[in-house]
């Protein structure tokens, strides 16, 4: 998959507080920012917007509505 600058940490990886960019790698479990994402259809860096599915009893999977971005995350519960 080619990949560009993420758009909303503009290549740094990080985000709020000095942590981990939420769009680029922070927003996965154990995740850290990279700096660059997928590139959606036209040819720009995502800025992801999710859907969620259960697929297991504390399992979700976030997939991105423009790109194919995705990944899970265990709760735990």
């Amino acid at each position: 998959m080619t990949k560009g600058v993420c758009p909303v940490c503009n290549g740094t990886g990080k985000g709020e507080n000095d942590r981990a960019c939420r769009n680029c790698g922070g927003q996965e479990m154990y995740g850290r920012g990279t700096g660059e994402v997928n590139l959606r259809v036209d040819g720009t860096p995502c800025k992801h917007e999710y859907n969620s599915t259960t697929i297991g009893r504390c399992l979700t999977r976030y997939k991105c509505t423009h790109c194919s971005y995705q990944f899970d995350i265990d709760s735990g519960d």
